[in-house]
């Protein structure tokens, strides 16, 4: 293992650490950005080059990556009004509630709650909080909420649960900037009073829970997707949330070649820190209904099915996300051709 991953896995094992002071401000440094470059024809290999790619870093077990994202046709991100799951705890200090779509993740504590994105703002009242209650979660006890980026679906119920509950929002620099580039005739919702900016590496702590945010600029400029714990009984696994996974090639136009880069940059991180869960705030092609289902069913010692069971799984995830946006840019290059 490298010095910085050994680094790295030192900040996600501290626990029962001090809660950043709420009434002071945060000493943190802005996470990079980069301006994207525009993608071109010869950045780019052909479309059925990529689909093979993609099916064979998929294997059997990320083809609804396959399915879903090498598609020459446009991308489906999900909606407002998609179905609702069943609020559930995936594990031991981590539960979800959301939509098929959008899921917002909780992240128990010793000192508190840990939200990570927020959902839309119009559903915190009828999803969220309704949610939180299934499951025997006090949002008063919410103490964090991490925006992974700053697209309403992710920031919208964070101004609510900041003024309501006393919840500090963490975003990275870029993307704090993205929200308050807010236009009230936009019809995007308020943008939360900003507080926490993320650091590269550097871990949100609160009680016993870490949560580590790595900047993957291209789906917004300030993206970031986020490392930690979560527990299985006797035994603690490794999650990691890539948080700008919907590629829209027409929306991110100039910055594709940014947001490739950010997968494969990512995929490296997860291989050091020994990723084995994962989670996506958009579940819509990682088997994540299945995965529920098994866990609904599963009985004394049967494997956790979140839990990979391959040491290069989640390194194949993401390199079947890279190689089907790929496979989507040579369709918009060749389009614009």
């Amino acid at each position: 293992m490298s010095e910085s991953a050994k680094r790295l896995m030192a900040v996600l094992t501290v626990s029962s650490l001090a809660v950043l002071a709420a009434t002071t401000a945060v000493s943190q440094q802005p996470v990079p950005y980069v301006p994207p470059t525009r993608v071109t024809t010869s950045q780019v290999g052909a479309f059925d080059e990529h689909l093979e790619a993609a099916r064979a870093s998929a294997g059997t077990e990320w083809l609804g990556v396959v399915d879903h994202m090498c598609t020459r046709g446009p991308v489906v991100t999900g909606s407002a009004d998609d179905p609702l799951i069943e609020p559930v705890r995936i594990f031991d200090n981590v539960y979800a509630i959301g939509r098929t779509s959008t899921v917002v993740y909780v992240i128990a504590t010793t000192e508190g709650l840990m939200l990570l994105d927020s959902g839309y703002s119009d559903q915190v009242d009828s999803v969220l909080l309704p949610g939180m209650a299934q499951l025997g979660l006090d949002p008063q006890n919410i103490r964090y909420v991490v925006v992974l980026h700053g697209h309403a679906d992710h920031y919208g119920g964070s101004p609510h649960l900041q003024q309501r509950f006393g919840a500090r929002v963490v975003a990275s620099e870029a993307d704090w900037g993205l929200m308050e580039a807010w236009d009230p005739d936009s019809g995007r919702p308020a943008p939360p009073v900003r507080d926490v900016v993320a650091t590269e590496g550097e871990a949100v702590r609160l009680g016993d829970g870490t949560v580590t945010p790595f900047l993957v600029p291209g789906h917004t400029p300030g993206a970031i997707s986020v490392v930690f714990p979560v527990r299985d009984g006797e035994d603690t696994h490794t999650a990691a949330v890539f948080g700008g996974t919907a590629l829209t090639v027409p929306m991110l136009g100039d910055a594709l070649p940014q947001y490739l880069e950010s997968i494969d940059r990512f995929a490296e991180i997860a291989t050091e820190l020994s990723v084995n869960v994962v989670l996506q705030n958009h579940p819509l092609f990682d088997g994540m209904p299945e995965k529920l289902e098994r866990l609904k069913a599963r009985g004394s010692g049967d494997p956790h099915p979140f839990v990979l069971d391959a040491p290069d799984s989640y390194r194949r995830f993401m390199e079947t996300l890279s190689r089907c946006s790929q496979a989507q840019v040579a369709t918009a290059s060749d389009n614009d051709g």
